[in-house]
């Protein structure tokens, strides 16, 4: 008996070390927003704005039925680990947009300025870094999805960092389809491209991972003996 709840008091450590993202050192923590597609232009495209905006919802909802998939990847490239997941200020976002405007044929100029102003409509708050994923263009015509990142303070919404990150489209169905786009768009990040100035608290979970599964091994070899 003792050696089961040894057992399984241990992956209660490993499950701890995976979920501890937090740093003690007065870093920022950072949340994860989801895309906005609020201000997204379709081009090429045969299928409906209705559509597509059912789509947008469902490449949102990936990010918590696919973690693995979708936000495990992009913490890893990232270097950092996700205080937390919230969609709700990008779904109400979402749900404003007008279906009959979203197709379009090329796609608008987004400014720094621009981005402000909907980074500012995001009903978002904390004292952390947070990460909203803004599309720009899905271009049937070259199956290429744009997206910026954007990095910004959740006291304020003011605009740390930004990229520009561009992804090639494809698999079935609507969703999949562009959901993919953004997939792509997650191995051209480069870490060092997030300026460790932005403050943010930074750490592996592959290395925490491995770290309690060989604390595991070892305890478990003892229980072997």
């Amino acid at each position: 008996m003792k050696k089961i709840l040894l057992f399984f008091s241990l992956f209660g450590v490993l499950s701890a070390y995976a979920g501890n993202g937090r740093s003690d050192d007065g870093m920022k923590p950072m949340s994860f927003y989801g895309i906005d597609f609020s201000m997204v232009k379709v081009s090429g495209a045969s299928e409906s704005g209705r559509e597509f905006m059912e789509a947008f919802g469902g490449i949102n909802g990936l990010f918590l039925s696919e973690p693995d998939k979708y936000i495990v990847p992009l913490e890893k490239r990232l270097s950092v680990q996700f205080s937390r997941v919230s969609l709700d200020a990008v779904f109400d976002r979402n749900a404003k947009i007008d279906p009959s405007e979203l197709h379009a044929s090329g796609r608008g100029s987004f400014t720094e300025d621009l981005l402000q102003s909907e980074i500012d409509r995001l009903d978002v708050s904390g004292d952390g870094i947070g990460l909203v994923v803004v599309a720009c263009e899905l271009d049937k015509g070259t199956d290429i999805g744009t997206y910026y990142y954007v990095f910004f303070r959740e006291s304020d919404k003011k605009i740390l960092k930004y990229w520009e990150k561009r992804g090639a489209s494809g698999g079935i169905g609507l969703r999949n389809y562009w959901a993919r786009s953004f997939y792509r768009t997650i191995k051209s990040i480069n870490p060092s491209d997030l300026d460790i100035r932005l403050g943010i608290a930074r750490s592996s979970v592959t290395s925490a991972v491995k770290q309690a599964a060989s604390g595991l091994s070892e305890a478990l070899d003892k229980i072997a003996q």
